[in-house]
């Protein structure tokens, strides 16, 4: 897996992927999505997923990715924002991830700009905020995603 940084901010997981992944490198990111999770017992959450890097899956990780979206919706993921950083259109992989997602009746939508996506996300009750309520500036800036390991 080339990089996956996953974190958890009010109800909103935020995940950054890029490069090819294989169906072991899938497993490893079903991991750290569950330990972003901790022991938040969510309801209902929506993802930020930020592609970058030419972002791809062979078709055994594309199947291994589905059943777990098939498992996250059923516990509350409703609603997911792609955003593309990548210098290339990952057109494939959007297409692909929209036809799972509607597929079990999650939201998608596709932007190359955080802040829309953000927006987007906040207009149908997704936030970034702490269990007390407070709110928490995440996620983080286009360059400091792509600068973290």
């Amino acid at each position: 897996m080339q990089k996956c940084n996953v974190s958890l901010s009010g109800n909103v997981m935020v995940s950054q992927v890029s490069g090819h992944w294989s169906f072991k490198d899938v497993g490893k990111f079903i991991a750290i999505y569950k330990q972003g999770m901790g022991e938040r017992q969510l309801t209902q959450w929506a993802d930020l997923v930020i592609m970058s890097e030419g972002w791809s899956m062979d078709d055994h990780a594309v199947e291994r990715m589905q059943n777990s979206i098939r498992k996250a919706s059923e516990q509350g993921l409703s609603c997911v924002a792609l955003v593309n950083f990548s210098e290339q259109p990952l057109l494939n992989m959007q297409s692909e991830l929209a036809e799972i997602y509607r597929g079990l009746g999650v939201e998608v939508n596709f932007f190359d700009a955080q802040d829309t996506a953000l927006e987007w996300l906040k207009n149908r009750g997704f936030h970034q905020v702490t269990p007390d309520g407070e709110q928490v500036d995440l996620p983080l800036s286009e360059s400091e995603l792509m600068n973290k390991n």
